[in-house]
């Protein structure tokens, strides 16, 4: 069991394609030196991609969503934080859902640390707690979420007849 999150994070498709490779580096070593159970660290990108289709295809099963952003405008920012000029660039968006994201974990130690030392990206995760929302981001806008009633599971339940509008 244990307590569950939905994350998404959004990078640069070369600063995706960077913590790939870095991630996978770093699990490789890990498991050198341990067994796959308690490396420490999950296969959670498959292989280290190289074109966009390679993208997609290793990390299908892997993430739960993944979006290839191309030519999407973003906004550089000076110090004072006021947008200066607009540039464009591939992203990657992705996430799992209903993961075990602790901060002690190995991986995810290891994207938390990689992800926030980037000039661009947006990180958002929310735990199973109603108030447990977790956002930063450089560069990027927050990514937006919604928490919604599910109305439909409870229709299921419901006879039509019943049903009152």
């Amino acid at each position: 069991m244990g307590y569950r999150s939905d994350v998404r994070i959004k990078l640069l498709k070369k600063d995706y394609c960077e913590l790939v490779e870095q991630y996978n580096k770093a699990r490789k070593k890990a498991l050198a030196q341990k067994d796959e159970m308690s490396c420490g660290m999950s296969d959670l990108f498959g292989k280290t991609p190289k074109t966009d289709e390679e993208i997609i295809e290793f990390a299908k099963g892997k993430v739960d969503i993944l979006y290839l952003q191309k030519n999407r405008e973003f906004w550089e920012f000076d110090e004072n934080n006021n947008s200066s000029k607009a540039l464009t660039s591939d992203m990657v968006y992705f996430g799992w859902d209903y993961l075990k994201w602790y901060e002690d974990y190995e991986d995810v130690s290891f994207i938390e640390n990689f992800v926030c030392n980037l000039e661009y990206y947006a990180f958002s995760r929310l735990g199973e707690d109603y108030g447990d929302i977790e956002e930063r981001c450089e560069g990027f806008d927050y990514i937006g979420f919604i928490r919604q009633f599910d109305d439909e599971q409870e229709k299921q339940y419901t006879n039509e007849e019943e049903v009152l509008f």
